[in-house]
């Protein structure tokens, strides 16, 4: 009997320290313009490359980075240097015993506009989309437009569901800032499409 009582203590205690943690929304960057989700920037490369050879090494690295960069890639206008493509990052949620647990999966729009010398990316319209059914039990509905997921009027009012919703924008937020530096680096770097030395 102490026994019992015992574990139903720790497990009350552990879910008071749990619950009573506090939010720790991450900081993501919003557009003035959209109010949107928007990651974007202007990179400086080579003073020497076309538009075109940028062009070039952005669809190499879309090539490399999807698994199916034609299924990605919605607009591809060489002529116009700009190459628009739509991705998805699964996302989880932590359960117990610090389990992790499939919840959805974000998309996302990703941009790249080609100049010489130069290109911009914008990475957003971040909607997350459910699971039909999660562990065969419990539905994973759709949360829509990730900007709501910020919005403390609009979030579920329960503590543990709005933390639910930091955990799922700080995957995002991490997944996106290790494309950004990967495209970045890809962009500045010697493309084996350009390569001649062979």
């Amino acid at each position: 009997m102490k026994k019992g009582c015992l574990t139903l203590w720790l497990i009350v205690a552990i879910t008071s320290f749990v619950m009573g943690q506090k939010r720790n929304p991450p900081k993501l960057p919003i557009s003035k313009e959209t109010q949107l989700i928007t990651y974007t920037d202007v990179v400086y490369v080579d003073s020497t490359l076309s538009a075109d050879k940028l062009y070039l090494k952005a669809r190499e690295w879309f090539a490399k980075s999807y698994n199916t960069s034609t299924d990605v890639i919605q607009l591809d206008d060489r002529e116009n240097g700009l190459i628009v493509g739509k991705g998805l990052i699964q996302v989880y949620k932590r359960g117990g015993f610090g389990l992790d647990f499939p919840y959805g999966f974000i998309n996302y729009t990703l941009s790249i506009y080609l100049r010489d010398g130069r290109f911009m990316y914008e990475i957003t319209n971040f909607y997350h989309m459910g699971l039909g059914q999660f562990l065969e039990e419990i539905p994973v509905p759709d949360f829509g437009p990730c900007e709501e997921m910020l919005n403390p009027s609009k979030r579920m009012t329960r503590r543990f569901e709005r933390r639910s919703f930091d955990y799922i924008l700080i995957q995002m937020d991490v997944y996106i800032n290790n494309l950004i530096t990967d495209l970045t680096k890809a962009m500045k770097s010697e493309s084996v499409i350009l390569r001649q030395d062979w």
